[in-house]
């Protein structure tokens, strides 16, 4: 994985980065060091429960100031100054439970994100969720169906 992740950050000049489903507990120095040699990222991440999930995030310190890292059980949340733009961001990166078990606690955290959010967000991953009919699962969610 850290030939991937180091060829992506240099060929492709990125500000940020999520990946999801990393299935690691851990990161050592030394992975970062490989990576990301001259320190131009902040890193966090979430650790895989098992040999599903797993969440690793990077935010280049170049573009962004890195006010606060919100971790939550499925999401990193970056709350970074833009240097360039001047204007403060929420960089949101999702992994969903791969299995209908946690389902409602996903969609709780989502929903707290974004119902107490202040700035721009910018959300995405994988959210593991499918959707057949918008209304009937918002409904459902709501107000038990028999």
């Amino acid at each position: 994985m850290s030939s991937m992740v180091k060829e992506i950050l240099q060929d492709y000049e990125v500000d940020f980065v999520g990946l999801q489903e990393t299935m690691r507990k851990q990161y050592s120095d030394k992975f970062f060091r490989k990576i990301d040699y001259n320190k131009k990222f902040a890193w966090h991440w979430v650790p895989s429960n098992g040999k599903s999930g797993g969440i690793l995030c990077g935010v280049n310190l170049d573009r962004f100031e890195v006010i606060k890292l919100v971790e939550g059980a499925f999401t990193v949340n970056a709350i970074v100054n833009d240097k360039k733009e001047k204007r403060t961001l929420s960089l949101v990166t999702v992994y969903g439970p791969a299995h209908e078990e946690g389902r409602e606690n996903i969609l709780a955290e989502l929903a707290q994100i974004c119902s107490t959010n202040v700035y721009p967000m910018i959300l995405g991953g994988d959210f593991n969720i499918l959707v057949i009919n918008p209304l009937i699962i918002l409904i459902g969610s709501l107000i038990p169906m028999s």
